[in-house]
């Protein structure tokens, strides 16, 4: 598939994720506002993603490159170390969401230190139901970046809108009794969901033959785990500031987590609708170049897609920074989101 029509297909598919999921936080901001419910989703959430995106990023990026070299060698090589990757990936973030369990109390304390007890448990509660949906998406996007890998992007664009569905559905069903344990259900089932539909995909197609073997010595885990590293490092940093943000804010009056969650949301989805089309089906593609060795045609293409990203959102950004509070106002304003937090939001 050319870069130009994988590029249309994933654009299309995220934008129309990307719609769902703006429909699914107009309806959660009318129905829980800015209260503390939504203070303790909004922390456990960004400690969700924190660790999630500090995975599947470091995964998304060093995976492809690498897998692009192994293809070369055949496919059973490539899947024999797919297999391998998977198997490690599981065994860890089960130990880790093991841990997360465990200490879930705790690590609501750390994350809230200036909020309610009965917040803090809440946050717990969230913690406890959305952390083991970090398994399956570690799994998921392995799968999905192999797929990329083979030019298969349809299952994986389709992939996306499950987690907006069944939060949408699970918001308007369960909002009412559950409070925002209702979206941190519906995280932890899509996921799962997803793994289901990618995995059952690839079964179906005869694309890939899944080893049982973990051999954490071999010479291409080495590699992978070497190019991981200082990935994970950097992302340590760059990737906790919202959970740091949200720890300086809990000791604000209540709502304030959700004020910053709320324009987090609003930046995150016009940035995903502007640029992450390009960036999903052109990776592949830069990889390719570089595994081949065509480090010129790499170089013209990296400066094609910057020049592009920058025609893209400087006028966006503008438009915004003028317009924050009308923009604010018409996305969210309705049912418990008050025009005081269409203020502070803005």
């Amino acid at each position: 598939m050319s870069v130009i029509r994988a590029s249309f297909l994933v654009t299309f598919f995220n934008v129309l994720s990307l719609a769902l999921v703006f429909l699914t936080n107009i309806v959660a901001a009318s129905q829980f506002g800015a209260r503390s419910e939504m203070d303790a989703f909004s922390s456990a959430s960004a400690f969700h993603l924190f660790i999630s995106g500090m995975i599947t990023s470091a995964i998304s990026f060093t995976i492809i490159p690498i897998f692009s070299e192994f293809k070369l060698k055949g496919k059973r090589e490539l899947w024999r170390i797919l297999s391998n990757c998977i198997n490690l990936t599981i065994i860890l973030t089960v130990l880790l969401c093991g841990t997360v369990l465990l200490y879930s109390n705790q690590i609501a304390s750390g994350l809230m230190p200036g909020a309610a007890n009965q917040t803090i448990q809440l946050c717990a509660q969230c913690l406890f139901w959305i952390f083991p949906s970090i398994i399956a998406l570690s799994v998921c996007d392995q799968l999905v970046n192999a797929s990329y890998l083979e030019g298969q992007f349809l299952i994986p664009s389709l992939c996306k809108l499950i987690n907006p569905v069944l939060t949408l559905c699970f918001i308007l069903l369960l909002g009412k009794n559950l409070s925002t344990k209702s979206i941190a259900f519906a995280t932890l089932i899509a996921s799962w969901f997803q793994l289901l539909v990618l995995w059952f995909s690839f079964k179906k197609a005869n694309k890939y033959s899944y080893y049982f073997e973990l051999d954490v010595t071999s010479t291409e885990i080495s590699k992978l785990l070497r190019a991981i590293a200082p990935l994970l490092m950097g992302m340590l940093v760059y990737r906790a500031l919202p959970v740091f943000d949200r720890r300086l804010v809990s000791n604000l009056a209540e709502g304030s987590v959700s004020v910053l969650g709320y324009a987090e949301k609003s930046l995150g989805f016009v940035t995903t609708l502007l640029v992450s089309g390009l960036s999903t089906a052109a990776f592949s593609n830069l990889a390719s170049e570089y595994v081949a060795g065509n480090y010129q045609s790499l170089k013209n293409k990296v400066e094609r897609i910057i020049v592009l990203y920058a025609i893209i959102t400087l006028p966006v950004t503008a438009l915004l920074a003028v317009y924050s509070k009308e923009s604010i106002a018409i996305v969210f304003e309705r049912g418990s989101f008050s025009p005081d937090v269409t203020q502070r939001v803005a």
